[in-house]
């Protein structure tokens, strides 16, 4: 999301000397970042302001998406306020315009920290699957089933047959 052609062009330039195959398409307002949306990308690098438009809103339309899409903020008139509202919305980074070769060490960082975070998700819901089969299975075994903690020496679970044959509650 850039207004201006030079910035887009400097910053593709250097994410290409960077070693980047660069598939790219600029977006100068809402309407522009919706339809962009509806196409998979690893990463939106967005101006912090605009005409009209800017960092935060791009921010903000990522989280009412429900999109797991890294964002890196460039600004011309970089400050301390504007960063922390743009790392709180969601930003991974922040960088000044006037440091074009910043962008390279941003985006591989973004890249793996975004890489990290999907992962991180699937592997979350395998457990939560994982969890739900297991419970499953020992809820309706059709044999009392027990869990025993060794350090405790205690019993941390018990099916429904279990609690019917041993007269107890779980």
């Amino acid at each position: 999301a850039e207004d201006s052609e030079d910035d887009f062009e400097i910053l593709l330039r250097e994410l290409r000397k960077g070693g980047y195959t660069v598939s790219a398409e600029r977006v100068k307002s809402t309407a522009e970042l919706d339809a962009a949306l509806v196409r998979p990308w690893d990463l939106l690098i967005s101006d912090w302001i605009m005409p009209g438009f800017g960092g935060l809103q791009v921010l903000e339309a990522l989280s009412a998406r429900g999109l797991d899409l890294a964002c890196i903020i460039v600004s011309g008139t970089p400050g301390e306020e504007p960063a922390v509202e743009a790392l709180r919305a969601g930003a991974l980074d922040f960088l000044s315009k006037d440091r074009p070769r910043r962008i390279v060490p941003a985006v591989q960082r973004a890249l793996r920290e975004a890489a990290d975070r999907r992962a991180r998700v699937r592997v979350e819901r395998e457990l939560r699957l994982s969890e739900r089969r297991f419970r499953t299975g020992f809820e309706l075994a059709p044999e009392p089933l027990l869990s025993y903690d060794l350090d405790r020496r205690a019993i941390v679970d018990a099916n429904a047959k279990a609690t019917a044959l041993f007269r107890c509650s779980r």
